[in-house]
């Protein structure tokens, strides 16, 4: 674009070499370097020697923009990160959702922090990784079908604000207080199968509880 041509003539002309370009096309962000110290980052109409906010976890998350909030959809290509931390908002956008299959890579390991803007995680979302260190959001409400199967994760509780479990979403898993959230008339099949679970309390709405849903207990 213009701003990088200008910003790269000037320097130039200065005889500075250039010596890296990347470009970030779902931010229309340059980033710059010539063979000095300093890194540029072109967007917006602006030259900045300030990184935008948001471009670090850019680097290895994968994200597409939906009704002006962002959806993680896994890691970028190539992006070998495992300690993997979603954030609330980048750059004043929301990140709320995880999609369908995200971090579905069978056997690897993650380190997950989920801000609590979360409100909704997809089916197979983390399915079939390691998981450690990580908590549900506060905020969410859909859990898809499968979606820590087989993790290993332990969780504290699971939050009241939760509308939707899926089947099979927690198998395996370790949570410490189930208190089946209000909203949830009926619990699937496997939701909670092979889990370690300390606490359980169910309410006098609930009509189903699906096979094997709580056969540890």
């Amino acid at each position: 674009g213009w701003d990088t041509d200008y910003l790269c003539n000037k320097k130039l002309e200065k005889g500075q070499e250039l010596t890296a370009v990347a470009y970030y096309p779902e931010w229309n962000i340059y980033k710059v370097k010539f063979n000095e110290t300093k890194e540029y980052f072109v967007f917006g109409g602006q030259v900045s020697e300030k990184k935008p906010s948001g471009l670090d976890v850019h680097e290895y998350l994968a994200m597409e923009l939906e009704d002006g909030e962002y959806v993680v959809t896994g890691l970028v290509a190539g992006a070998t990160q495992t300690d993997i931390i979603i954030p609330s908002e980048i750059d004043g956008i929301p990140v709320t959702k995880i999609a369908d299959g995200a971090f579905d890579v069978k056997g690897k390991n993650f380190t997950v922090t989920l801000s609590d803007s979360i409100t909704y995680i997809g089916n197979r979302a983390f399915s079939e990784c390691k998981i450690t260190n990580t908590a549900l959001p506060r905020a969410l409400e859909y859990v898809g079908m499968y979606a820590f199967e087989d993790t290993g994760a332990k969780f504290k509780s699971l939050p009241q604000s939760v509308t939707n479990v899926g089947e099979g979403a927690f198998i395996g898993c370790t949570i410490n207080k189930v208190v089946v959230p209000s909203g949830i008339t009926k619990v699937p099949d496997y939701a909670f199968i092979d889990c370690t679970i300390k606490e359980l309390t169910l309410h006098d709405n609930i009509t189903r509880i699906g096979k094997f849903t709580f056969n540890t207990l």
